[in-house]
């Protein structure tokens, strides 16, 4: 008699009527999207520490969210609303490696922030209300922009942890934070000569 190896797998399965977007954040603090259909499963990668539902094609408000996320161990969690997380078995996103900072979106908005590296690539990221990112070691500089259709009565506020402790915080669109504060340049002062 022999026995078959046993393969744990974790599974996101969409029990809802809408098609989802999956937001799942990896080990090394970048994230992979995909949308899932009603009645849909995908696998879930062994790399991942949380799983986020976001609205898929239309969102009218009426939907109904139901995302069944089963850990490898076998353990089912469920998000019930846009914008819900969870963190998949014992790992966290503070576990994650070194990081150069963090935004966290406090608006009652959807807003888009434009992440600027050292390389002078740029990368758009959606945000949802209390939704956030970690930054990469070589993000240089963090501006936010409108995401979609507003209506006038939009609370901005997104805040920016940067590298050196300090928190920026953006309260309109268009406004931009340097994550490394820019090194004085000292001077030497001007002496006038009496003749």
């Amino acid at each position: 008699m022999f026995a078959l190896p046993v393969i744990a797998f974790g599974s996101i399965v969409n029990e809802g009527s809408e098609v989802v977007e999956i937001r799942m954040t990896k080990t090394n603090g970048s994230f992979v999207t995909t949308m899932v259909y009603p009645r849909q499963t995908i696998i879930l990668p062994d790399d991942i520490i949380t799983v986020q539902v976001l609205p898929g094609l239309s969102v009218r408000g009426d939907e109904t969210v139901k995302i069944k996320v089963t850990e490898p161990d076998g353990i089912e969690k469920f998000l019930k609303k846009f914008g819900d997380r969870i963190n998949i078995g014992d790992k966290s996103p503070d576990k994650l490696p070194a990081v150069q900072g963090k935004v966290t979106n406090r608006s009652n908005a959807i807003v888009e922030v434009v992440v600027k590296r050292k390389s002078r690539s740029h990368e758009v990221k959606r945000l949802y209300p209390n939704d956030y990112i970690k930054l990469l070691p070589d993000t240089e500089e963090v501006g936010i922009r409108a995401s979609g259709r507003f209506w006038g009565d939009e609370k901005v506020k997104v805040e920016v942890l940067c590298p050196d402790g300090r928190t920026e915080t953006l309260k309109s669109f268009g406004r931009k934070v340097k994550l490394e504060k820019e090194k004085p340049v000292s001077r030497i002062p001007k002496f006038s000569v009496n003749k």
